[in-house]
């Protein structure tokens, strides 16, 4: 596929922020699931969307899990908490009136930190104890393959491992959006 315009993700830099631009990406993408106005030109963003927040909700096993249900609410903002420390986003959704947490702890270049995803998972846990939410941490890695070191932390804390190749093939095809962010970021980095 032939570039049009430099890539938007990659640039001469040697930065280590490429996590927060992932972090807006994949904030924006599963908030794209929600879009309540379906027009032509948002309708394939709005399909992938849902494919891959179907995928995340799922634990990785239904890509189509939410079609013919009803999202109610989508909320996402970056956590910070001193007990806890940062989490990447913390997405609440109400989805045929069931709520979801969705906890996601993404990495590019760098390793889990030693009790990092057990310490996150202590703060969301403490603070959805009383209410009625189904939660669901994500481990991001958004690359192609996982370090080794950060499945044996995933399967200590109960976080699914999720690579970014998997929400690829959770679209299911590689037909552009025509939506040059949702292209960049999905198809061409």
């Amino acid at each position: 596929m032939k570039k049009e315009f430099p890539s938007f993700m990659n640039d001469d830099s040697e930065s280590d922020k490429y996590e927060v631009l992932v972090d807006f990406w994949l904030s924006w993408t599963l908030r794209c699931a929600g879009i309540k106005k379906i027009t032509e030109n948002n309708k394939k963003v709005h399909e992938y969307s849902k494919k891959i927040l179907s995928y995340c909700i799922t634990k990785k096993l239904d890509v189509q899990f939410l079609d013919n249900k009803k999202i109610n609410k989508i909320k996402c903002w970056k956590y910070n908490s001193t007990e806890g420390g940062q989490k990447d986003l913390w997405f609440e959704l109400n989805i045929d009136n069931i709520n979801y947490a969705l906890i996601f702890e993404n990495k590019v270049y760098s390793e889990l930190g030693e009790g990092q995803l057990e310490k996150y998972k202590l703060s969301v846990d403490k603070y959805y104890k009383n209410k009625d939410f189904r939660i669901i941490y994500i481990f991001f890695r958004a690359h192609d393959e996982y370090i080794k070191e950060d499945l044996k932390h995933c399967k200590k804390n109960n976080f699914v491992p999720i690579l970014y190749s998997d929400l690829q093939d959770a679209i299911g095809t590689e037909e552009l959006t025509n939506n040059y962010l949702f292209d960049e970021f999905w198809f061409r980095w």
